[in-house]
């Protein structure tokens, strides 16, 4: 809807949702207006005719991680800020038997390679 009033929505994440994905993920919503210009931690996201947004964006850093969204139309802005959580890491001990966070380990499920093809693993496990 062009020339709405600008109107920040989030559908996804819910404000302090727990996200468990490691290095990116997206943000879902709507502006109020399909010709207002967004961006979401000072990243450009596309904005369609009729105000919908779905922008795909590396992870907030930091102890309180949040999406900072800005709509802009003309004189017109509107901001909005989203809080984040992610999931407690519980510690792992520097001493005895090796143990495997299996939460961290990526790629997760199964995965085909081709012969040759480098396949990059990760894993959280104690320094020892």
């Amino acid at each position: 809807m062009r020339g709405a009033p600008l109107a920040l929505r989030v559908q996804y994440p819910a404000e302090n949702q727990v996200i468990a994905s490691r290095d990116s993920n997206f943000i879902l919503g709507a502006v109020g207006s399909g010709d207002a210009a967004l961006t979401i931690n000072g990243i450009p996201v596309a904005v369609a005719a009729n105000g919908a947004f779905i922008g795909w964006l590396p992870n907030p850093t930091g102890t309180s991680p949040s999406y900072v969204l800005q709509a802009v139309r003309g004189a017109d802005t509107a901001r909005r800020t989203l809080r984040i959580r992610y999931p407690a890491r519980r510690p792992l001990a520097a001493g005895g038997s090796l143990v495997v966070d299996s939460a961290s380990l990526a790629p997760g499920g199964r995965t085909r390679a081709q012969q040759g093809e480098f396949l990059r693993v990760t894993l959280r496990a104690p320094y020892n």
